[in-house]
């Protein structure tokens, strides 16, 4: 079992806000990026530069934290961030700890 660290619950928090306004953000970020390929033909277009405006605003209305960005890989047994393989999400110490023991099917510790 892992031990909870406030960074590790941190982290988990920001994978529940990234995964329930994921959608809501691409769908908004794709529109700001339609309005600013409508600014670089027409710069002084003033309904779009207005749209532009309302966009940024909605999407700052968003918590930072809601951002992918923000989000650490982080090992689901150890909770740590060092050397996270990320095929697995576990550290290379877990990795090798599970090869050793033969609970990751097709590895195997290497030794000769």
């Amino acid at each position: 079992m892992m031990h909870l660290n406030r960074w590790t619950r941190r982290d988990r928090r920001r994978r529940r806000m990234v995964d329930s306004v994921s959608g809501v953000v691409a769908r908004l970020k794709g529109a700001l990026k339609m309005v600013r390929g409508w600014l670089k033909v027409s710069p002084n277009d003033a309904s779009a530069l207005k749209m532009e405006s309302v966009l940024l605003k909605k999407l700052g209305m968003y918590p930072r934290d809601c951002r992918y960005i923000r989000v650490e890989n982080r090992c689901v047994e150890a909770g740590t961030a060092n050397s996270v393989m990320r095929k697995f999400r576990r550290s290379r110490f877990v990795v090798r700890k599970l090869a050793r023991a033969g609970d990751l099917p097709g590895y195997r510790k290497a030794s000769w």
